[in-house]
């Protein structure tokens, strides 16, 4: 994990912690099983970012105002995911 990311996760409460790092496992996991290449991850906006090259951004986060969720973000007119 790259450090400033587990910095900003390690401010969040544990559930919300475990909740993110399980996403981001997911985010890995599906790159590697569709040989998407190497994701890169920083942050954007002060949240997560993770983009493969030619590929949408998707960020995820937790915010206070919403402590029982973590949210994940998408660009509006990616094919990541369905209508």
């Amino acid at each position: 994990m790259a450090p400033e990311i587990q910095a900003k996760f390690s401010t969040y409460p544990l559930e919300a912690q475990r909740q993110l790092e399980y996403v981001r496992g997911l985010i890995f996991t599906v790159a590697a099983e569709n040989a998407l290449g190497t994701i890169e991850e920083t942050l954007k906006w002060g949240e997560a970012s993770y983009r493969v090259k030619g590929g949408s951004t998707i960020r995820i986060d937790w915010k206070a105002k919403t402590p029982a969720v973590i949210q994940i973000y998408f660009h509006c007119q990616t094919s990541l995911v369905g209508y």
